[in-house]
């Protein structure tokens, strides 16, 4: 009897598509981590190390850049790649969430409490929305953001965290905080996961 089409069995007996999407899912998780974890790091680093840094700010252009070159990271993968681009935005409806239920405003909640939020994360998607176009148009797709792409990039990050006013250009903070070597191991464990 023949398999239907689509439903080829790898060489040890198993379902190719059941195995393609095993794989996927586990890249798609594992740069996940990598770069909420990196982007935890690398926000809590400047707020700790630039006075007078907003630590909103931070942390969503932070996950916005690492969303971008962790999806550019994983050119040959698009579905994962699209996955991680959506990662900032993904992550402010989980925050939304926990407000929401923080504040009982699931079931519970007013119609003007729920107003509130739903304007509030209408305005956070556009502030996002806004980052990740910036930093999807200097991280070109199709091109694996290298560490002189990097150091070239996170100076402009460093430029958009940092609050006015500070004595020191971007890149002298960049280079200080030793940044560029975290992101670029981030970079490189995406690969090799993808790769293997």
């Amino acid at each position: 009897m023949s398999s239907p089409p689509g439903d080829a069995d790898a060489p040890d007996g198993r379902e190719l598509l059941p195995d393609v999407a095993s794989r996927l899912a586990g890249l798609t998780a594992f740069a996940t981590l990598g770069a909420l974890t990196t982007a935890q790091h690398v926000a809590g680093t400047i707020v700790a190390s630039i006075p007078g840094a907003d630590a909103e700010l931070v942390a969503e252009e932070t996950l916005a850049f690492l969303s971008v070159v962790t999806a550019r990271s994983l050119r040959q993968d698009p579905a994962a790649a699209g996955a991680l681009l959506s990662l900032a935005l993904s992550f402010r409806d989980y925050m939304i969430g926990a407000d929401m239920i923080g504040a009982d405003m699931v079931g519970g909640g007013t119609q003007e409490g729920l107003d509130e939020i739903t304007e509030a994360q209408a305005a956070s998607y556009q502030r996002i929305g806004r980052k990740l176009s910036f930093y999807e148009a200097h991280l070109p797709t199709g091109r694996l953001p290298g560490p002189l792409a990097l150091k070239d990039k996170m100076e402009l990050w460093m430029g958009r965290v940092s609050p006015p006013g500070l004595p020191e250009s971007p890149s002298k903070r960049l280079e200080t905080l030793d940044l560029v070597a975290l992101v670029d191991t981030h970079v490189k464990l995406v690969r090799a996961y993808a790769e293997q």
